[in-house]
């Protein structure tokens, strides 16, 4: 009677580890992350595109117009800090839990200033559960 209520158990718990790990819900969605920009000439303006990995930025660094789905343009006011949103995707399982989390890991950050001249960095992003971690600093 004992080995049959461990086996029943046993069985029951594969079956909701199985269930759970069966994607069921596809999201996608986004986290803020506060961008801290420092420059000794203000910039008319900023672009920022959120990258998925290390070879879209590496190519934006050095094309002459990059662009991408996310990408956004900034007025800046004088060194203060803007927000700008990162996109994450996922998959739930069916008892609701994430099975996984892929955010975009690189954001291409390029000021351009009055005189036609542009200063371009990419920056790693990291993707913390503290929104107070999520800060990144660029100096033009």
């Amino acid at each position: 009677m004992q080995r049959a209520a461990v086996t029943f158990l046993g069985v029951v718990a594969l079956g909701v580890l199985a269930a759970q790990l069966l994607p069921v819900q596809v999201w996608d969605g986004h986290f803020p992350v506060t961008v801290h920009w420092i420059s000794d000439r203000p910039p008319d303006s900023i672009l920022c595109i959120p990258l998925p990995n290390e070879q879209y930025a590496e190519r934006a660094a050095v094309e002459t117009h990059p662009e991408g789905a996310f990408s956004v343009v900034i007025r800046p006011e004088r060194n203060a800090p803007f927000v700008v949103r990162i996109p994450v995707s996922g998959r739930r399982g069916c008892l609701g839990l994430i099975n996984s989390r892929t955010p975009f890991r690189f954001l291409f950050v390029e000021a351009r200033f009055e005189n036609g001249t542009a200063r371009r960095r990419v920056l790693p992003v990291h993707d913390s559960p503290h929104p107070s971690d999520r800060g990144l600093s660029v100096e033009f």
